[in-house]
């Protein structure tokens, strides 16, 4: 529970991150459409119409902010706050978990009745 709480909350990050950058392909959209001159419907290039491998690349670079926010959803707060709610459960049953069952070393019966009457059922 802990480590998959930790990894949607580093996947949040990392999402907000993404979407952060999702301008970054301007510069480079802007020059390849130059060189296409300046049409992405109907680039050409010197030598005469520009090849399909050309057109998806202009194509991808065009809708890249776009395809972006439809990959990269943010995360709520509602779900951030969940998320923590979630780790600080796992973190609290962890550390019940060593205080009652790795600090003392308890018999066979004492753990049973541990597992059976504490906060770790």
């Amino acid at each position: 529970i802990l480590l998959d709480s930790l990894l949607q909350e580093s996947f949040s990050r990392q999402k907000k991150s993404k979407k952060g950058k999702k301008n970054d392909f301007d510069t480079v959209y802007q020059m390849v459409l130059a060189a296409a001159g300046n049409s992405s419907s109907a680039p050409k290039c010197k030598e005469g119409d520009a090849d399909d491998d050309f057109k998806k690349t202009i194509t991808t670079l065009e809708k890249c902010a776009e395809s972006i926010d439809s990959a990269c959803p943010e995360t709520s707060d509602s779900d951030l706050s969940s998320i923590d709610g979630c780790v600080k459960a796992a973190e609290d049953y962890r550390n019940t978990f060593i205080e009652l069952l790795l600090v003392t070393v308890p018999t066979p019966d004492q753990i049973c009745s541990i597992v059976t009457t504490s906060d770790l059922k």
